[in-house]
Formats: C-alpha cells, structure tokens, sequence
C-alpha cells in the first residue's frame, strides 16, 4: 500500500462563512483521508536507542559422503551458517570540504550496526549411467544490516552560531535464492565427443522497509529549525520505503569434439546460451512537515506519540446558515513520491 501514492493527499481546508453541508462533508472526508495515511504509516523512531549488545557469534557447519544408490555413486554436500555481528563507533570526527579545500562543516558522530547472516548450501552428484552425470546444487543466503547514525556538526561555514544534528534508521534486508541442475553425457560413439549443460534459476531481494531522515539546526539559544532550504536533504523529517525483486533464469548447452592438432590434444567446441531477467523495483518516500512540540533532546519524540496521527476537529459554531469544523493536525505529510518500474 506504499508504493501507489505519487502525490501527498491534501489537507482539508479551513472552515469558511459560504460553508455548505456539501463542503463540510467533502473537507470532513479530506481529513480523514490525511489521518488514514498518517495511522498507516504509522509512529516511528528516528533515532537509535543505547542498549549492550551480546558477544558476536558466529556458527558454520558442513558434512560430505558419498554412497551408493541402486549400485551408483551419489555424493552429497551439505553446509550450514549463520553469524550476528555489533559494531560501533563512538565520537568519530567528521569533516566535509568543498573543491576549494574549505571545510563546510565539522563535527563528531556516533555509529552502530547490527549485521545478521544465515544461508545453506546443499550439493548432489548422481552418475544415473556409465556415461551421464546429473548434478543439483542449491544455495540459500540471508543478510540483514540495522544501522543508527547520528552526527553533529557545531562548525557550518554558511551558518554561523548554528549545530546541525542529522539522525538515520537504516533497515536493509538481502536474500538470494539458487537453484541448479547440471549433467554432463559422454558419447564415446560419436567421436569421443561430451555433452555439457547448466539450468540455473536465481531470485534475490532487497527491502529497505522504513528508512528515517531528522535534520534540523539548533541556534546558540536552543531553538531549532525543520525544513530550511539550507539543510541537507531531506530537509523535512522524511521516511523511504524500497522494494527490489530480481528474477533470472540462465541455460547454457556445450557439445565438445575432441582431436589432435599437430601433436598436441585439441577440442571444438559449440553450444547455445539463454538469459532471461527481470527486475521489479518500487519506492515509495513521505516527508513530514509539522515542526510543533518537538523536543532536541529526545529525537524520537517527533513522532512515536499515536496522539501525533490524528486529527483535532474544532467546532467553530455556526458559520452564515451552517455549522463550521476545522480539523488541527499536529503532523502532516507535505510530500509522497512514488517511482515504480519493472524491466
């Protein structure tokens, strides 16, 4: 349901004196379309919480044999893996200059990521004949990464007197899939020539859920600023959401002839090759325009109160012959862009 909106949904408008019952319906009916999108989205934390992480692990396993199945040789392979890694970096210092060496901005920042991996290899090997072998390989993968980032830079060139605090939650989640199915035939009645072939079918994913952006200056006096032209972008408290599928589907055939080419042993070879591949890729990012109640010292709570996701309506009495509501929103979407494509 994220990745359909190309626009943000408007904002009602404010109650007026040629109110009609029409027009209160239709603005009633705005409002509620704002705050549905707001409550679907969700309250969300912009900033990492400090917590103690446990040791690193990490566990890898693989077993191999070959047997014997209706007096043929099959071998086996089999693997297992996982791993969960913290790391952090604490008062880093940070610096940015532009191409005339002049430093722009300074500060120290603050890093941690949490990586997590896991996968399975499963390897077979069957000779069906004297002269054909069949093979089959499967290979899973799983990794995800969970990041916090928070910068401070108290030294801006073009902004004086002024701190500028960056915040960013990064969730990223990776998968791969592959299946195989290879064999090999010997023709030793046609030239001692070999049959070689490769069906290989891949699907992978990447899904960056809910990635968080807070920029905002603070001046000598504590106040703070959201959505100056100013700040780095995004400007405005934003989240992105992206989705990306890959399908591929890989089949190769070789037939080899061997011979002897002035002493030496030699081989012609000849196949075909097929590639097929699709992409699905979709975005969806919403920004968030309200700077009210917001707290510099507490990040998080610009928008993780539920209260922050619905609307106040004010009822105003009557205006002319009807009666007027507003509707106060404490937070509001000012933007959604949606940028889907497959190929």
């Amino acid at each position: 349901q994220y990745f359909a909106l190309s626009t943000a949904p408007p904002l009602p408008t404010r109650a007026s004196v040629r109110e009609t019952a029409a027009s209160a319906a239709t603005r009633r009916t705005v409002a509620d379309t704002h705050q549905a999108l707001l409550q679907s989205l969700g309250p969300a934390d912009f900033a990492g919480v400090a917590q103690d992480s446990p040791l690193n692990a990490n566990f890898s396993a693989s077993a191999g044999d070959t047997l014997f199945l209706f007096r043929r040789p099959l071998g086996l392979v089999a693997s297992l893996n996982y791993s969960r890694n913290f790391r952090a970096f604490q008062d880093s210092e940070v610096s940015r200059a532009n191409l005339y060496r002049e430093v722009e901005k300074s500060g120290r920042e603050d890093k941690s990521n949490i990586s997590t991996d896991y996968g399975a290899n499963l390897n077979l090997g069957y000779r069906l004949f004297d002269h054909l072998e069949l093979g089959f390989n499967i290979l899973l993968a799983h990794t995800t990464d969970e990041e916090a980032i928070h910068t401070t830079s108290d030294f801006l060139l073009n902004e004086p007197g002024t701190t500028l605090e960056q915040w960013q939650l990064h969730f990223t989640e990776r998968a791969i899939n592959n299946f195989q199915f290879r064999g090999k035939l010997e023709l030793p009645g046609l030239a001692d020539s070999q049959l070689d072939w490769v069906v290989n079918l891949a699907d992978t994913f990447q899904n960056e859920p809910d990635h968080r952006f807070l920029n905002y200056f603070v001046d000598e006096t504590g106040n703070y600023t959201l959505g100056a032209a100013s700040l780095p972008v995004p400007s405005y408290p934003s989240r992105y959401f992206r989705e990306i599928t890959d399908d591929a589907l890989n089949a190769k055939l070789d037939w080899k002839i061997p011979f002897w080419f002035a002493g030496r042993e030699s081989s012609f070879k000849t196949g075909l090759f097929d590639s097929q591949a699709n992409r699905d890729f979709r975005e969806q990012y919403f920004s968030y325009a309200e700077s009210t109640l917001f707290d510099v010292a507490n990040p998080n709570a610009y928008l993780n109160n539920p209260a922050y996701l619905s609307y106040t309506p004010v009822w105003l009495g009557p205006v002319g012959t009807r009666i007027g509501t507003n509707y106060n929103f404490i937070r509001t979407i000012n933007l959604a862009a949606s940028r889907p494509y497959t190929a």
